[in-house]
């Protein structure tokens, strides 16, 4: 897959580290490459669950644990540049994924398995936004 040919992409991602998981990530984008390009991640760790959401067209983002939502605007770049960052090595991985079935990789001692690959999904906008 080229990262040019999705201006939208679902996946998950699955983290193990000596055989034990680390954590489960669902990332969905929209707009990729624009700067309207907006990003949830959903995920489950060590730490517990919860749900980011950056809004590119509006420069808004959320946050939530426990059933608490959390406004984090305030700390909107700081917070995008870390899960963009997450975002891009995953799809930069994903250049050589052949579009059939998942992809996995070790990269610093940890196997990621991403999977559930959609590209190109019609995703609604409701996803990327906190009511």
């Amino acid at each position: 897959m080229k990262n040019s040919a999705a201006s939208s992409l679902k996946y998950s991602v699955s983290i193990t580290e000596n055989g034990a998981d680390v954590g489960t990530y669902t990332f969905w984008g929209k707009n990729a490459g624009t700067n309207d390009f907006s990003m949830r991640i959903e995920y489950t760790d060590s730490e517990g669950s919860g749900t980011y959401i950056f809004n590119g067209a509006q420069m808004k983002a959320w946050f939530e644990a426990d059933g608490e939502w959390t406004d984090i605007s305030d700390y909107y770049s700081m917070q995008w540049d870390v899960w963009n960052n997450v975002w891009s090595s995953y799809t930069t991985s994903l250049t050589a994924w052949t579009g059939n079935g998942e992809w996995s990789y070790s990269a610093d001692g940890n196997t990621v398995r991403i999977y559930d690959i959609s590209v190109n999904p019609i995703l609604d906008d409701a996803l990327f936004t906190h009511a």
